[in-house]
């Protein structure tokens, strides 16, 4: 888990710096770190680097607790959107086309 805390902070970092597209990455790792450490503790496999799908394993055990995790969900799905382009140079946005101030990805 600390190694999710320190990408956060540098997600975090990298976002007031207008590195929009590093902070995505940053963040993404991050919290596909602190769903695998979820995973790990719940005696689940933590395969793939999808944040939502690993969310998704871990809501069999919420439900168990009648916690309500969409919210969280959806900001799994955005953050994935967002952590894809900024690691792909082949794709529309590549890893330096910066995100304008105008429109920040909504995963931040």
């Amino acid at each position: 888990m600390e190694e999710a805390e320190w990408d956060l902070e540098t997600a975090e970092y990298l976002h007031k710096g207008g590195r929009f597209n590093a902070a995505c990455f940053y963040a993404q790792q991050s919290a596909e770190k602190a769903a695998r450490a979820q995973l790990h503790s719940a005696n689940e496999s933590p395969w793939g680097h999808s944040v939502r799908e690993l969310l998704v394993r871990l809501v069999r055990y919420a439900e168990a607790t009648g916690k309500s995790v969409d919210r969280l969900l959806t900001c799994a799905r955005e953050l994935d959107r967002h952590y894809v382009p900024s690691t792909r140079t082949h794709t529309r946005q590549g890893r330096h086309t910066k995100h304008t101030t105008k429109q920040p990805p909504r995963g931040q």
